[in-house]
């Protein structure tokens, strides 16, 4: 490896983990991406690493990030894109390094806000109602009594009022104007503050990349750090989008107009002004389907600027002696003049940089702009605040190669450093892939009634067990009413109970059948035989009409590129490989893969996608896949 961080995380790869963590066999795949860390942390250099489920890439990034911060007393951020992970991390992952390191090591969570109760808030609520108010309310009061964190995920209940209790930047007056006896989001900063290792997520280290940009490398939400790894790094575009563009929507108006009735410091007459303005503006800006807006209807525009600055103007007179009420009103009047701001640098645009469309949501319809490519702004951020960062994932490559991953992030091919780890799962003994001959192209009418057919010629041969996933509701909510009543297993499908129950029902029925589409293409970890079976519907490529991936497409064809082979094909290549990963999670799994989409094996493009899967054995005909323990009845001995 080289190096004294890289010789360091070498011994404890080679005598210290297999001595003091039972149960550990050396990887080598894992053991190589410690050693790339380590050095990338030396040498101040950035690292994508595409290491797959069971190279143990958790422990290859916190040790040497760790023994870093511990080394230098400097700071590691670990971004994480779903909870789940944060809560291995912290429960299962960081007490093992603490362990290997010698038990001096520091670490912490900190979330967004809006995770962590707002004691205020809370009063202000019971305040509210008195003896009226709810049930919610009630048992929120009881649990801020014993909390130590103030997390939602510790909710021993369905937090449905949330929105009402938890911390805000709308509603935060600060720490030293609050009068309640503490602030959890401030107890999580300060726990971060002291830590050697910190572990956020991709929302929270990118607006705070933003704070760091005006206020300097002590500002923002984390502590200053030198080493930031961005685990689940696939989804960190998406993140991306959605921090550093705007949205305005008719709720986020309602709720000022609401605030500013409620506490009586602005006249019926001005709200109900600003209420009708915004009605209805976004009643002449509203579609049914996401939608590219090429200008505002500029006569509601004024109107709703009008009645915003109506009410922001009222709320200033209220200001006076009383200082908690005043800074209050001070805050609602910046929110008021945000979403002025917001309205003004959508309507002036920024020529190619955003698209500026609208979101459908009969209850909250919302005009926003999203940045088209947002590797510039995430790179200049990179450049300026983060010496050492490492991008991690289980599906970064397309065809073997990273590229596609770095150009979307912003990264040129001399600015980083990479490394494709090897599975350590022998996929062609573990898994087969399937795709049937005889089924229709996905664009004909003919194709839902064949497929509908196809799984549940499948599902009969796995005996349920089986995780199937679509690209659309419309395919899921036809399938799963087609099969039901057909096959005789238990169908669970999205939508119906919460994902958490879903996949609890999923793992604990080992003959039911899961139906998802979007979020349960990543994220599902069912090890055992509860999952022997993913079944896919078509390939995975985005609506070419989604407004955000239209304007993509554009802007790389602008730049002399192919819209397709160079934008839509990787990411599809990207998410069918996130599908297709939900099969095998552990060394002693066994599974089918079913592709339902002939394009894989008759066009050009489908060899890209084959290339990038797992090295799985190939069948022709489903009864060849009894060699994989999908198959009821299968004889181990046998085999």
């Amino acid at each position: 490896m080289g190096g004294g961080l890289a010789v360091r995380v070498e011994g404890i790869f080679g005598s210290a983990l297999p001595t003091r963590l039972a149960g550990y066999e050396p990887r080598p795949a894992q053991v190589e991406m410690a050693g790339r860390v380590a050095r990338a942390i030396e040498r101040r250099q950035h690292l994508i690493a595409e290491a797959g489920t069971g190279t143990g890439k958790s422990l290859a990034y916190l040790v040497p990030a760790a023994l870093h911060a511990l080394q230098e007393g400097e700071v590691a951020v670990v971004s994480t894109a779903t909870h789940n992970l944060q809560e291995q991390l912290m429960r299962k992952d960081l007490p093992v390094v603490r362990d290997l390191l010698g038990g001096d090591l520091v670490f912490a969570a900190i979330k967004g806000l809006a995770n962590y109760l707002c004691v205020w808030r809370l009063d202000r609520e019971i305040e509210r109602f008195g003896f009226a108010r709810d049930e919610f309310v009630d048992a929120i009061a009881r649990w801020a009594q014993t909390t130590q964190t103030g997390d939602r995920s510790e909710l021993p209940f369905v937090a449905r009022g949330w929105h009402q209790v938890n911390a805000d930047p709308d509603h935060c007056i600060g720490l030293d104007r609050c009068r309640v006896p503490r602030c959890f989001m401030i107890e999580a900063r300060r726990a971060a503050a002291s830590a050697h290792v910190v572990v956020a997520n991709h929302h929270l280290v990118l607006a705070d990349l933003l704070l760091k940009d005006t206020m300097g490398p002590n500002g923002g939400i984390l502590p200053a750090y030198s080493v930031m790894v961005f685990d689940e790094a696939h989804m960190l575009e998406e993140a991306a989008t959605q921090v550093f563009g705007l949205e305005i929507g008719h709720v986020r108006v309602q709720r000022i107009a609401a605030e500013a009735a409620r506490r009586g410091w602005v006249s019926a007459r001005i709200t109900d002004a600003l209420l009708s303005a915004s009605q209805a503006f976004f009643a002449q800006v509203g579609t049914h389907r996401p939608a590219v807006l090429p200008s505002l209807p500029q006569a509601a525009a004024d109107a709703l600027v009008a009645a915003l600055k109506a009410v922001r103007d009222a709320l200033e007179d209220v200001v006076g002696d009383d200082e908690a009420t005043s800074e209050e009103v001070r805050k609602l009047a910046g929110r008021t003049e945000r979403v002025v701001r917001e309205l003004r640098q959508i309507r002036e645009g920024s020529g190619d940089a955003y698209v500026v469309w609208v979101a459908p949501d009969e209850r909250n319809p919302a005009l926003r702009a999203s940045l088209v490519w947002v590797g510039d702004r995430f790179a200049s951020l990179l450049a300026s605040h983060v010496p050492t960062a490492v991008f991690t994932s289980a599906t970064l490559a397309v065809a073997g190669t990273l590229a596609h991953f770095a150009s979307r992030i912003g990264l040129g091919p001399d600015e980083f450093d990479t490394l494709v780890a090897p599975s350590p799962f022998a996929f062609g003994e573990q898994a087969a892939l399937y795709v049937p001959p005889h089924l229709p192209d996905p664009s004909s009418e003919d194709f839902l009634p064949a497929a509908v057919d196809e799984i549940e010629r499948v599902l009969r041969f796995v005996g349920g067990r089986t995780l199937v996933l679509f690209t659309s509701y419309r395919n899921l909510d036809s399938a799963y009413l087609a099969l039901s009543g057909r096959v005789p297993y238990p169908l669970l499908r999205q939508g119906d109970a919460p994902r958490d129950r879903l996949l609890r029902e999923f793992a604990e029925r080992t003959d039911s059948v899961l139906l998802g589409t979007e979020s349960f293409w990543q994220g599902v970890d069912v090890p055992g035989e509860s999952l022997s079976c993913v079944v896919i519907d078509r390939l995975p490529f985005d609506v070419p009409d989604d407004p955000v991936t239209q304007a993509r497409m554009q802007a790389v064809v602008r730049e002399g590129g192919d819209a397709f082979w160079d934008f839509q094909l990787p990411q599809a290549v990207l998410r069918l490989r996130q599908g297709v990963g939900r099969l095998i999670r552990h060394s002693t799994d066994r599974g089918l893969v079913v592709i339902l989409d002939g394009r894989i094996l008759r066009r050009r493009y489908g060899s890209v996608f084959l290339a990038s899967l797992p090295p799985m054995r190939r069948i022709k005909k489903l009864e060849e896949a009894d060699r994989v323990s999908a198959c009821p009845g299968r004889d181990e001995d046998a085999m």
